[in-house]
């Protein structure tokens, strides 16, 4: 006897008959292989825009690439750098969910450095404490806001600050000039009245005076300057020509020294005086 043979029906989800059922399934892949064919258009049109717009030309005999070489070569360069992307961002999310994870370290902390205004800066890590950067003598960070200006330290207790200039040294005044004391005689007092001056010569302080009456000549010596009132030593002295008598007067006197007196009718003279080491003598004049 022979069994019944029973054909297997089409599985659920096949496209074999027709019905709602397979209608709807074969839209899917219709629209999923479009889909699929957009993205390759895609994925493949954009590196020959981009490389028809670099203006690169790889032909040539020496073994250059053809522009299905490039073009495959551009498409799976725009895969891999997806799929880096994606690598990139999971390796991001795993950092930002376990900072202390394998394969990693802490950043240092930034150090503190204090400043000398009283205020500390952040000092970021592997810079130098002279400025950013690894290297000495950089540029300096800026102090904080807010952070007072550094001031000159005060002045110790119970000292004074010199706010004025020493008083200039006095200048240095001369000598007060010696006064000269007048002599209270004249010539003309000590040879007596009807005497008059005919000639002089000076010996510096004092004075040595010739004087006439019309029959006698009178010789004196006056003293002058701070020598007056001191007795020092003078003289005073009278010759007549063709005599070999000196009529003179010498001595320790404190005004004048004379008078002395000749009479020299129609003769010649000579006369002089001495005062403080100086001495003088005139020749034979006033003849007559």
């Amino acid at each position: 006897m022979q069994e019944p043979t029973s054909e297997p029906g089409p599985a659920a989800g096949d496209d074999a008959g027709p019905g709602p059922a397979g209608s709807g399934t074969r839209r899917r892949r219709t629209a999923l292989l479009a889909a699929a064919a957009c993205a390759l258009a895609l994925i493949v049109a954009v590196p020959v825009i981009l490389w028809v717009s670099s203006g690169s030309d790889d032909s040539g005999p020496n073994g250059s690439r053809s522009a299905g070489g490039n073009l495959l070569d551009a498409a799976g360069a725009d895969s891999e750098a997806l799929k880096g992307g994606r690598s990139a961002r999971g390796a991001a999310a795993s950092a930002t969910a376990r900072p202390g994870a394998a394969g990693g370290s802490a950043a240092p902390a930034a150090t503190v450095t204090p400043q000398a205004g009283g205020e500390p800066s952040m000092q970021a890590p592997g810079s130098s404490p002279g400025g950013t950067g690894s290297e000495p003598g950089g540029s300096q960070s800026p102090a904080p806001a807010g952070a007072p200006a550094p001031t000159a330290p005060a002045a110790p207790a119970g000292t004074q600050a010199r706010t004025t200039a020493p008083a200039p040294a006095p200048a240095p005044t001369s000598a007060p000039a010696a006064t000269t004391k007048p002599n209270p005689y004249t010539a003309t007092q000590v040879c007596g009245s009807g005497y008059s001056q005919i000639d002089r010569h000076s010996l510096g302080s004092a004075t040595i005076y010739l004087l006439y009456n019309g029959s006698q000549n009178c010789v004196v010596t006056l003293k002058s300057g701070s020598g007056v009132g001191v007795a020092q030593a003078m003289g005073a002295w009278v010759q007549v020509e063709g005599s070999s008598t000196r009529q003179s007067d010498t001595g320790s006197f404190q005004y004048y020294a004379g008078p002395v007196y000749v009479t020299a009718p129609g003769k010649c003279v000579k006369w002089g005086g001495s005062y403080a080491g100086s001495t003088w003598t005139s020749g034979w004049e006033h003849c007559g």
